[in-house]
């Protein structure tokens, strides 16, 4: 079974090709060779018995959601937006709109109506007919790629658009196009890989109509959910699909990240990413992004709750992107079982580049080391390591345990600022990496015997 995101694959694409997400490997700046690492505990590792490697078969008892590989490339690579590896945040929109998130019931518009205390829902057209506005389809070409499609929910009456990062990463030319068919030509304002969430921004000629926003946080198990969006493309623009709030709240893991999200019924299909799932009240409660596609499985699709996708769009209008992400500026490669026992060491994150602009690589790590702990806690590969460190801040404090020429030993790292060290430096280009971050991956930078 497959998570799959939902912008239209790429017709020149050959979709059985396996797409690895790979890295450049960080050469080491000679300016900073002569760095001295601090003293560090060195203790011997546990011993490891070897057993006999058996291939057991396992029972699925209940739904494994897992991601393929041909979709790697497509979720969580950050585009850069920022050009110089400045400490300061400067403001791209400081005067930017902002979501405004509404009670159910109340509304800023004229309907729904109230009769006394009691809200009144909307029937269906009514919610069609309310919604349908504020809904565009995005075009993305990419002049290596092709061109692919999704959906936007437009934020503000001078042309903000709210939509996934997947539906835009590596495009060059953006389109939006409205309800009426009216096309325009839209820049991308900000964009952030990890929460899947985009903005974009045209200039609209004609009145346009922003959606309304609700609370995801009120939302129960039952609720009614709509889904508009563009399945297939353009020439189903519009497409309304109905169902109910499967549930919330659901952990999801894509990649190397858990997404907390809503789970629906509503159909959701290729096309519809980045648009609204709706509430009885047609308000916004929902971003679709993700559905699990099986021909043993229907009706598994999910939203992120716009009560949490709130502060990342704001910080993507106001600044361009979200700041104070942690970052320890590695890159690497989970380590198998199987390699583990073929070539006799723990199983952990095995560092194929660190940034020189990073702590880490002033306290001395470096590639070939294991990381196999972070705070005292074993880890066996990056989404064990990225759930510890994403509880922490930049500038704060965090210790790597680190397997290195068959002793584990603990250094103490100072987490960076995720975009500065995506920023690309204006000197030594080629002695950093541009998207060096822990949260993506080099190929094994190392040839095992066995087992890879």
């Amino acid at each position: 079974m497959n998570l799959d995101k939902n912008n239209n694959e790429n017709t020149n694409l050959d979709p059985s090709e396996n797409i690895e997400l790979t890295e450049n490997v960080i050469e080491n700046d000679s300016s900073l060779n002569n760095i001295e690492i601090p003293t560090i505990n060195i203790r011997e590792p546990k011993k490891k018995s070897k057993k006999p490697l058996f291939i057991t078969l396992s029972v699925i008892l209940g739904v494994v959601i897992t991601i393929s590989t041909s979709t790697i490339l497509t979720i969580f690579l950050m585009n850069v937006v920022s050009t110089s590896p400045d400490p300061e945040y400067s403001l791209v929109n400081p005067d930017g709109p902002t979501i405004n998130i509404v009670n159910n019931g109340s509304s800023s518009t004229e309907i729904p109506m109230q009769q006394g205390d009691n809200p009144v829902a909307l029937t269906v057209p009514q919610i069609a007919a309310k919604v349908n506005p504020s809904v565009v389809g995005i075009q993305a070409e990419s002049f290596n790629l092709g061109t692919g499609f999704g959906t936007g929910i437009i934020l503000s009456e001078d042309g903000y658009v709210v939509t996934n990062n997947h539906v835009i990463e590596n495009a060059d030319i953006l389109t939006v196009v409205l309800d009426s068919g009216k096309r325009y030509n839209a820049e991308l304002i900000g964009t952030d890989a990890k929460t899947d969430l985009a903005v974009l921004k045209f200039t609209p000629t004609e009145e346009i109509i922003p959606a309304e926003f609700g609370n995801s946080d009120a939302l129960v198990v039952g609720d009614l959910a709509i889904a508009i969006g563009n399945p297939g493309g353009l020439e189903l623009q519009g497409t309304l699909t109905g169902g109910y709030v499967s549930a919330i709240n659901r952990d999801i893991l894509v990649e190397d990240r858990t997404m907390t999200l809503i789970q629906t019924d509503a159909s959701i299909n290729p096309g519809n990413s980045g648009g609204p799932l709706i509430n009885e009240y047609g308000q916004v409660i929902g971003i679709n992004t993700i559905k699990i596609g099986s021909e043993n499985f229907e009706g598994l699709g999910f939203a992120i709750p716009i009560n949490s996708a709130k502060p990342i769009v704001d910080e993507l209008i106001t600044y361009g992107y979200v700041k104070g992400r942690p970052s320890i500026g590695i890159s690497g490669q989970n380590i198998s079982e199987e390699q583990s026992y073929f070539n006799d060491i723990p199983q952990g994150l095995l560092i194929g580049s660190v940034d020189p602009r990073s702590d880490a690589y002033t306290k001395g790590l470096k590639p070939g080391d294991i990381i196999t702990g972070v705070n005292g806690t074993r880890t066996v590969s990056i989404t064990e390591i990225n759930k510890i460190k994403d509880e922490f801040k930049a500038g704060e404090k965090i210790t790597l345990t680190i397997f290195r020429a068959g002793k584990e030993i603990d250094i103490k790292i100072t987490l960076m600022d995720e975009q500065h060290l995506l920023a690309i430096p204006e000197k030594n280009d080629s002695a950093t990496n541009p998207d060096s971050s822990d949260e993506h991956y080099d190929e094994f930078p190392f040839t095992f015997p066995f087992g890879n």
